[in-house]
């Protein structure tokens, strides 16, 4: 798989279905990420879907190495992002749930 393609695949994403694809990746269930939303589980699971479609993945750990392979095209020589470089909305999300504790 190649930067230039994995960039294409995930540009092609709705910002919603980048929101999901990064919960998705942080290993969110899609109960918890609709709560989180605001919007039903069953929305929640039509976007991943077709964000699994857009991206032409069959399994989260094939849409990690995409998603990877995309942030790598801004810095080639560097590993996967720092948490410091994740997206805001990331951050947020985990932070206001470490907030809620056990």
């Amino acid at each position: 798989m190649t930067v230039d393609y994995a960039v294409h695949r995930i540009a092609t994403l709705s910002p919603r279905q980048r929101q999901i694809m990064e919960l998705v990746l942080a290993g969110h269930p899609g109960k918890n990420s609709a709560a989180d939303l605001g919007i039903s589980q069953r929305t929640v699971e039509n976007h991943r879907a077709a964000l699994m479609k857009k991206t032409a993945t069959k399994s989260v750990p094939e849409l990690a190495r995409l998603a990877v392979a995309a942030a790598r095209s801004d810095d080639p020589g560097a590993g996967p992002q720092t948490e410091a470089a994740q997206p805001c909305a990331s951050r947020a999300l985990r932070d206001r749930n470490r907030r809620r504790g056990p």
